[in-house]
């Protein structure tokens, strides 16, 4: 059995917040409201999929050296935007109103 070390809470809240931003930012994306449903929960099982795929600690198919760096660094950066895209249009709406 593995030990849990800070390294892998940090990865695994990370992670977390990854999830919570894009389907925020398809829940929030101007579209009727089904299609903003389908929108952030097919993006959180796109990103689900493709992490326990490709980066998960027990991954399918696991990325090593310079496209294992390129995948976390392109899959954390899209989560970011997301999030910051949202919260632009947040605190925007907010003033322009």
């Amino acid at each position: 059995m593995s030990t849990l070390n800070f390294t892998d809470v940090l990865y695994f809240v990370a992670e977390i917040l990854v999830y919570v931003a894009v389907a925020w930012w398809g829940f929030t994306r101007d579209v009727p409201g089904p299609l903003r449903w389908c929108l952030a929960l097919g993006l959180l099982v796109l990103f689900a999929v493709t992490w326990g795929l490709l980066a998960s600690p027990r991954a399918t198919f696991p990325l090593h050296g310079v496209a294992d760096a390129a995948f976390r660094i392109a899959w954390f950066g899209l989560g970011a935007a997301a999030a910051i895209v949202v919260i632009v249009q947040r605190s925007t709406a907010a003033v322009s109103h």
